[in-house]
């Protein structure tokens, strides 16, 4: 036997959150609020890692659009201040100016972009530096000063 339809009848409420579970650090977070320090250096360190790893200007990854590499360095940038960083969703789109969406949408393309083994070899090698970057407390720079050479070198493209 078939269930009765619902349709034309309201929702029941939903449930209250549970009182018993400690919200998360993240969800404490309000976009537009000023990013904590936290976050904010390890978005920096994402965008410079990110950038050095196809060899371009951290400042090539601030725009909206952009060639391939361009876009591939924001995604990767992106996809390790979330997912590596562990940075919310909210707090990384809020530092590099795009929706929550654009994160999302970043993330998918990487793991896609991991089922082949080179990429994947290259962006774990990206992701153990950042981690071991920011456990062991490496400043990260607010800005390069204009010509100064890229303090971090190597990549793959």
């Amino acid at each position: 036997m078939r269930p009765k339809s619902r349709r034309g009848q309201a929702r029941p409420p939903a449930p209250p959150p549970c009182a018993s579970r400690p919200r998360s650090r993240s969800a404490s977070f309000s976009p537009g609020a000023p990013l904590p320090d936290d976050a904010l250096a390890r978005c920096r360190a994402a965008r410079l890692l990110a950038a050095a790893f196809v060899h371009l200007p951290p400042q090539d990854l601030e725009g909206t659009r952009g060639r391939a590499p361009v876009t591939l360095a924001r995604h990767v940038a992106l996809y390790v201040a979330h997912v590596t960083l562990g940075v919310p969703r909210g707090a990384v789109a809020d530092h590099f100016g795009r929706d929550r969406t654009s994160i999302a949408y970043a993330c998918a393309r990487m793991e896609q972009r991991r089922e082949a083994p080179d990429f994947d070899r290259a962006l774990s090698a990206l992701e153990d530096c950042a981690a071991h970057a920011i456990a062991q407390g490496v400043p990260v720079p607010m800005r390069r000063a204009e010509g100064a050479a890229n303090p971090v070198s190597g990549g793959l493209a």
